[in-house]
């Protein structure tokens, strides 16, 4: 129910406000008087010009956005500020990228960089040696990103199922990519 109102204000925000800094705070404003019990969420959004490649975005305590660039992976969106729902009258700034023609876009959830190793989970030590981690989610990304965004998401998450196996993940694993193709291609 938390995350049906949150994406609701999102949609809201997002339809007459072009700064997604500023969509974040407000959201961030109405989630801290309307949540319970120290619930947060965190977040990313941007959008990109079709015509140029260029983004703006912003991301509230979420892991940065993977581009995959000519085999190269550089992150974007590290986090301009904590998490929506923390504390009022919080303020988060709007990063400029850009994508070229060809270029891959991944965001995923804590789910998939978090995921934990079966010894680990068993065990219950958690030194962050043992989770898939940033590392291997790039080397992930890198090598799938040429197949196209489908099967990158699906070649990731298989990634993740086997670095857990045989238990399953122990949180969501949700991935969205998208191949930024310009008027040029």
């Amino acid at each position: 129910l938390t995350m049906a109102q949150l994406l609701a204000e999102f949609r809201l925000h997002a339809r007459y406000i072009r700064s997604p800094a500023e969509i974040l705070r407000r959201i961030n404003d109405l989630f801290v008087v309307r949540s319970q019990r120290g619930a947060f969420c965190t977040m990313t959004y941007f959008e990109v010009d079709l015509a140029t490649g260029e983004a703006v975005g912003a991301s509230a305590g979420h892991h940065p956005t993977l581009v995959v660039s000519d085999d190269q992976v550089r992150q974007v969106l590290a986090g301009s500020g904590p998490p929506v729902g923390i504390l009022p009258d919080l303020e988060w700034q709007n990063e400029v990228f850009t994508l070229k023609s060809g270029d891959t876009a991944v965001m995923y959830t804590d789910g998939i960089a978090e995921a934990k190793a079966t010894a680990t989970v068993v065990s219950g030590t958690d030194g962050g040696e043992n989770e898939f981690g940033l590392e291997r989610l790039e080397h992930s990304v890198r090598r799938l990103s040429a197949e196209g965004p489908r099967v990158l998401v699906a070649g990731v998450i298989e990634d993740v199922q086997r670095f857990t196996a045989p238990l399953a993940p122990h949180d969501d694993s949700t991935m969205i990519a998208m191949r930024y193709v310009g008027h040029d291609a």
